[in-house]
């Protein structure tokens, strides 16, 4: 038998957990050490709870209490799934232009917030040594996520003619993988300005 205490726990953490993982899935925010896990799940679970305190206790003091298919379905969707309902919404909120004004945008780098999109760019990338690849970042090509380190996948390599621009695609080009490391920068360009 779970002792009433630990069950008291996991009840109070859960939602404040599951809105983490559901943060940290949206955004690749890195959650850090167990310890810092544990007080911000607690922190969120409290507002989570002062948010959805009068659905709660309507539920606790009514009839349908009595069902245990109707309890087992209403902590579901308390415990489980209102959590990342919330979060999302939070998330889209954050992702608002107007908001950005008072808080900080969710992407936390400029990687992430570029290739999150998923647009389709010609791309210039300049190594360190000066070398530069053209190439097509489009629906086959990946950049990492965080906490992964920063690499970009261009599907199609591209000889680029003194000017810069994108004279020819490479002859077989199955695409090209670089690492931010090697990287002076990357510059972008419409994909319907050459296609």
């Amino acid at each position: 038998m779970i002792d009433n205490n630990l069950f008291g726990f996991f009840v109070f953490v859960i939602p404040g957990f599951v809105g983490q993982q559901t943060y940290a899935l949206l955004t690749s925010y890195s959650i850090g050490d167990v310890k810092k896990q544990l007080y911000s799940a607690a922190t969120y679970s409290c507002i989570y709870y002062v948010l959805f305190l009068y659905p709660i206790l309507w539920f606790e003091n009514s009839q349908f209490k009595i069902s245990l298919l109707f309890s087992s379905v209403f902590y579901i969707v308390v415990l489980l799934i209102l959590p990342v309902l919330l979060t999302c919404f939070w998330w889209r909120i954050r992702m608002n232009d107007r908001v950005q004004d008072y808080f900080p945008h969710p992407n936390p780098n400029p990687w992430e917030h570029v290739f999150r999109k998923r647009e389709s760019y010609w791309v210039v990338v300049e190594l360190n040594d000066g070398t530069r690849i053209g190439g097509l970042y489009s629906e086959n090509s990946f950049a990492s996520n965080e906490p992964a380190k920063e690499q970009i996948y261009l599907e199609e390599t591209w000889k680029l003619n003194n000017d810069g621009g994108f004279e020819e695609k490479k002859q077989s080009t199955k695409g090209a993988i670089v690492s931010a490391s090697e990287m002076k920068y990357i510059e972008f360009f419409e994909y319907e300005q050459f296609s």
